[in-house]
């Protein structure tokens, strides 16, 4: 069977559409939720988004009141927000490298409330 894998422009999407949903259902604003994925921005499946939603995607030093903030997973270290997504990972079940079980772990360990998933497969 050949292995599928979720084309940036997809996972961008359900990122959005899953920061879109918090937002209106009042469970965060927008500048609570931290996007983490397991590669800097430059070299992640989300390189070329510049919004999630309906707000400017940026970097976690420069993010506002208006702003979804970004995180490479290793950059997230002993950070936590209120809402995170994880995007570009694996699925839980199928990781089987230490270091992207490590990487998942410490992504999703930052949520404090909200966690969602975003994977690549």
């Amino acid at each position: 069977m050949a292995e599928r894998r979720a084309e940036p422009q997809a996972i961008a999407a359900a990122v959005s559409e899953l920061a879109r949903g918090w937002v209106r259902a009042d469970y965060c604003r927008p500048h609570q939720i931290l996007v983490l994925t397991p590669r800097s921005r430059s070299k992640s499946v989300l390189a070329d988004c510049e919004t999630v939603g309906d707000w400017p995607l940026v970097d976690y030093d420069n993010r506002g009141p208006d702003a979804i903030a970004y995180l490479s997973v290793n950059r997230a270290k002993g950070l936590d927000s209120l809402a995170v997504i994880l995007a570009g990972v694996r699925p839980f079940d199928q990781i089987t490298e230490p270091q992207e079980q490590m990487d998942f772990f410490l992504g999703a360990s930052r949520a404090r409330q909200l966690l969602g998933v975003v994977a690549t497969e």
